[in-house]
């Protein structure tokens, strides 16, 4: 009788659990559709605690000569290459990166999809799969009043890779996924030596709303002109 009654107890947990599973899944998908995206889901990562696969839904995006992609650990040596350049860091911090802090900023992109919404992508060549850098919107809590809480603009591509027109094309894609998901305004942080990336910003619609000491503020608004900051 005891085990009749413990085999019943296992079948409705069973069932309970294969139902919430469901609705999980349900939920994440609803969530995808609700932020406008009609584009294809790339799942990321998974739980530590349990060693079960967490599906984690950043947007993939194509462009006529690039894949926008959510990071995965096969991005992590050209990553840490990347940033261990002092060419490419030149105005990005002013010092290559360690290896270790690479390591956090690497996880820091990956995670901030949880959190927000949105998040930073690989930037992969769509002819041979080699990685060219990164992309993306994030929330840094940097203390500037002029960034305002809203989603922040960033990118960084391997030196390679200049000289390409890689990063305005891997830009146009970010704001054009920006603009779909009903993103009212973005923002950006560039130092005042760096040209090329001034140049990126202009050509995808960022105009200065904001000098600081050495740098500048750049905003780009959605098509619908609303402004709506992070409470």
């Amino acid at each position: 009788m005891q085990q009749k009654a413990r085999r019943r107890d296992f079948h409705r947990a069973t069932v309970f659990c294969v139902h919430f599973a469901s609705l999980l899944f349900s939920s994440a998908a609803t969530s995808l559709f609700l932020h406008g995206s009609s584009y294809s889901g790339y799942r990321l990562d998974r739980d530590l605690g349990s060693g079960a696969n967490v599906r984690m839904i950043v947007p993939r995006l194509t462009t006529r000569r690039l894949i926008l992609r959510g990071l995965t650990m096969n991005d992590w040596e050209p990553y840490a290459a990347m940033w261990a350049d002092r060419r490419v860091t030149a105005f990005i911090g002013g010092e290559p990166r360690s290896r270790d802090v690479a390591w956090t900023k690497f996880g820091q992109a990956a995670a901030m999809w949880t959190l927000f919404d949105y998040g930073n992508w690989a930037v992969i060549d769509g002819a041979d799969a080699t990685f060219l850098g990164v992309c993306g919107l994030a929330q840094y809590e940097r203390g500037i009043p002029e960034l305002g809480g809203f989603p922040e603009s960033g990118w960084a591509f391997a030196a390679e890779s200049w000289g390409r027109g890689i990063a305005s094309e891997a830009i146009g894609a970010m704001v054009g996924w920006a603009d779909a998901s009903g993103i009212a305004e973005t923002r950006c942080l560039i130092d005042d030596g760096n040209a090329a990336s001034i140049k990126v910003a202009t050509r995808n619609g960022y105009v200065p709303c904001a000098t600081l000491p050495d740098k500048q503020v750049f905003r780009r608004p959605s098509p619908s002109g609303a402004v709506q900051a992070r409470p």
